[in-house]
């Protein structure tokens, strides 16, 4: 726990005098420097979001959002995908709070820009896209909004069956994550048969994953 919290404190350090740099660029004109204040911002939230400082982790969030979204108004091309990161990381950070209405909030605006980029770009976004189809899965499913639940996480798990196929080794965990997710919510509607199905599968998968690498999956 000690060791934990000392990279967590050399994390804080080293991400505070990056965003002190591109602030002071930024305070010089320097325009290019802008994103990267976004940037730092958006680490640090992640950051204290894993440290359980939540005050933190939703000031530096909204406060990359703020910039990222005048960025992406400017050069939405360059920036949307910045944006959509950001919103899902709210979600997820409102999501793990219980704040089941914030979270909604920002995973449907995080969708709505994921759509349009997976549209554009397939390879490129439709991870982003599954993540956030996942996670409102998740987010139904603890609002008792089963039929909504159900059909996100099956959006998730036919976009991740897919990327497994085409990329094993970057994809199968996540695959095996939402076939877990699923098997749980069909036990939950008590549908035994169809959480057997999804939890073998992903019980499978899971043993390939150890197999491969027992030190990240064990």
């Amino acid at each position: 726990l000690y060791r934990l919290q000392r990279e967590f404190k050399k994390g804080e350090e080293l991400l505070l005098q990056s965003l002190k740099i591109d602030e002071n660029l930024v305070a010089q004109n320097e325009a290019g420097a802008i994103p990267f204040v976004a940037v730092n911002l958006h680490d640090l939230g992640q950051l204290y979001a894993y440290s359980n400082q939540h005050a933190k982790a939703e000031e530096k969030y909204l406060a990359s959002l703020k910039i990222r979204e005048e960025l992406a108004r400017e050069n939405p091309l360059r920036y949307q995908p910045d944006v959509a990161e950001t919103l899902l990381n709210l979600g997820k950070f409102h999501s793990y709070k219980k704040r089941n209405t914030k979270a909604l909030e920002y995973y449907q605006k995080a969708l709505v820009i994921q759509k349009d980029l997976a549209r554009k770009n397939p390879a490129a976004y439709t991870p982003d896209l599954s993540a956030t189809y996942h996670n409102l899965g998740r987010l139904y499913q603890r609002l008792k909004k089963y039929d909504q639940a159900l059909e996100n996480y099956q959006l998730a798990l036919s976009m991740r069956k897919e990327m497994m196929e085409g990329n094993p080794d970057a994809y199968m965990d996540e695959y095996a994550a939402t076939l877990t997710n699923l098997g749980i919510f069909h036990k939950l509607r008590e549908n035994y048969p169809k959480a057997e199905q999804c939890l073998q599968e992903a019980l499978k998968l899971d043993l390939q994953l150890v197999k491969k690498d027992e030190r990240t999956y064990e």
